[in-house]
Formats: C-alpha cells, structure tokens, sequence
C-alpha cells in the first residue's frame, strides 16, 4: 500500500501540533514553575518541574518525527536509485 503526500503531510502537521505542545508545557514549567496538564488525546498527564527529563524526551521525539516526515514527504516522488556507486582512487 502506498503512502500519499497527503497523508505525510497530516501526518506531519500532527505531530507539529504535539511538538508546540511539550515546547509550551517545558517552558511554562521551567519559567513559572507552574503544573500543567498536557492532553494530547492519546493521553492525559499534569506535569511539573519534576517532569521536565520526560519532557525532553518527548521534544526529541516530536523533532527526530518531523524531520523524519519533512525528508519522506520530500523523497516520495524522487525516483528512487538502483544500483552501487563506487568511488576509485
């Protein structure tokens, strides 16, 4: 089954959406000190200075998936290379 430039692109404005969403949480954590509840549909969790690590991690997450979805949703229609390119000294 093939993936449609359509579908990459809602895929990746997804998980823009998510990416905003933990950049916000960890600074108004890490600024304000304040709690904060993050609700993303898949899950519910009120963070807080303790929580930022897994904020993090969650950040790394959404930018190693967006530029992930930016380079496919570039790839898909480049013909794709066949064979070995070998380099002679």
């Amino acid at each position: 089954m093939s993936v449609s430039v359509a579908e990459k692109q809602i895929e990746l404005a997804q998980a823009r959406e998510k990416l905003a969403m933990f950049l916000d949480a960890e600074d108004r954590v890490v600024r304000g000190g304040q709690t904060m509840t993050i609700d993303d549909g898949d899950m519910r969790r009120t963070v807080s200075r303790v929580d930022v690590k897994w904020l993090s991690s969650r950040i790394a997450f959404y930018k190693g998936e967006v530029n992930r979805l930016v380079e496919e949703i570039a790839n898909l229609g480049a013909p794709k290379r066949k064979g070995m390119y070998v380099r002679l000294m």
